[in-house]
C-alpha cells in the first residue's frame, strides 16, 4: 500500500471516530423535559411564596397602623377628660375661694351698716349748745372716715354697692319689704332703701331692702 492511501485511510478513520464522538455526546446533553419544568414551578412557588409573605406582611402593617390609630385616639381622649377635669377643677377652686370670701365680707357687712347708721343719726341730730354741736361734729367726722376706709377695704376686695333708689324694680337684686302708692311715673321703681344691698362680682352677696312705688290709676278712675 502506497503512502497516499495509507494517510487517506487515517483520515477516513479519524472522521469516523470525530463523529461518532460528537453523537455520543450529543447524546448526552439534557434534553429540555421534566427537569426544565420542575425548574420553572419551583420558581413559580418561590414567587408565590414572596407574594404570601408581603401579603403577610402588609396585613400585618394595617394591623399594626390600626392599633395605633386606636391607641392614638385613646391618649387623646385621655388628655381631653384630663384637660376638661383640670377645668373643673379650676373652677370649683375658685369658685370655693370666691365663696369664702364673700362669706368673710357678708359677715363684716352689719359693722358696715351700724357705721352707716351712726353718721346718719349724728348728722340728723341737733345739739343744744355750742360746745354740745362742735363736739358731735368732731365726733361724726371721726365716724364718717372710720366707715370711708372700711368701704374702700371692702371695695378693695371686690364688695359693690347695688344701685337701687330711682332704679327699677329687680327682683334679683331687690327685696320689696314696703309699697307705697305712687304716680304712673314712678310705677315700679324703688322709692326707699331701708338696707343697702351687695355683691361681690356677679354674685349677690345681700339684696336691697327697698320701698317700691305702684300706680293703681287716676283718682277718677277710682271713683268710678
Amino acid at each position: 500500500m502506497t503512502k497516499k492511501a495509507k494517510s487517506d485511510e487515517e483520515k477516513n478513520i479519524h472522521s469516523k471516530v470525530s463523529t461518532e464522538g460528537s453523537s455520543k455526546e450529543s447524546s448526552k446533553e439534557i434534553p429540555i423535559g421534566d427537569e426544565d419544568g420542575e425548574s420553572m414551578d419551583a420558581s413559580i412557588e418561590r414567587q408565590d411564596a414572596s407574594i404570601e409573605k408581603q401579603d403577610a406582611s402588609a396585613e400585618k402593617l394595617k394591623e399594626a397602623e390600626a392599633k395605633a390609630a386606636a391607641y392614638l385616639d385613646q391618649l387623646q381622649r385621655v388628655q381631653a377628660e384630663f384637660s376638661n377635669y383640670r377645668k373643673r377643677m379650676d373652677r370649683e377652686r375658685q369658685s370655693l375661694k370666691d365663696w369664702l370670701h364673700g362669706q368673710m365680707v357678708l359677715e363684716l357687712l352689719p359693722v358696715l351698716d351700724d357705721l352707716d347708721r351712726l353718721v346718719q343719726s349724728q348728722e340728723n341730730q341737733n345739739g343744744i349748745d355750742q360746745t354740745g354741736i362742735k363736739q358731735k361734729a368732731i365726733d361724726t367726722e371721726v365716724v364718717r372716715l372710720i366707715q370711708q376706709k372700711f368701704q374702700k377695704i371692702l371695695k378693695d376686695r371686690g364688695l359693690q354697692e347695688i344701685e337701687s333708689i330711682g332704679h327699677l324694680f329687680d327682683p334679683d337684686l331687690h327685696e320689696a319689704v314696703g309699697v307705697e302708692h305712687t304716680d304712673e311715673e314712678k310705677a315700679g321703681r324703688v322709692l326707699e332703701e331701708w338696707e343697702k344691698g351687695y355683691k361681690i362680682g356677679e354674685k349677690l352677696l345681700r339684696p336691697s331692702r327697698v320701698k317700691v312705688g305702684k300706680f293703681e290709676g287716676k283718682a277718677g278712675d277710682e271713683s268710678t
